[in-house]
């Protein structure tokens, strides 16, 4: 089970089903544009290099192919965080 926890309107913490702690932080511009470019022609990848930007697991950033390693409904979640924090409805 995940659990979300307010901090600031642009920083949330949540808590994976393992325990890890996720610091999402609200995207800069910059971040999203670099992720764009990482994408390329792969636009569902937007937020995989997003997430890898914006985001501390347990204090640390992780690369995009390490946040492979997260269970799926975990990186569902994490998404939709960030997704909320740039002002778009799930």
């Amino acid at each position: 089970m995940t659990k979300e926890k307010k901090v600031a309107p642009e920083k949330q913490e949540i808590v994976l089903s393992d325990g890890t702690k996720v610091t999402v932080k609200e995207p800069t511009t910059p971040q999203v544009r670099r992720s764009r470019d990482f994408a390329g022609t792969h636009p569902a990848d937007v937020y995989l290099y997003v997430i890898s930007e914006c985001c501390e697991f347990d204090g640390e950033k992780l690369a995009p192919d390490e946040l492979d390693n997260l269970r799926a409904r975990d990186y569902l979640y994490v998404e939709g965080c960030v997704r909320e924090l740039l002002g778009e409805k799930n």
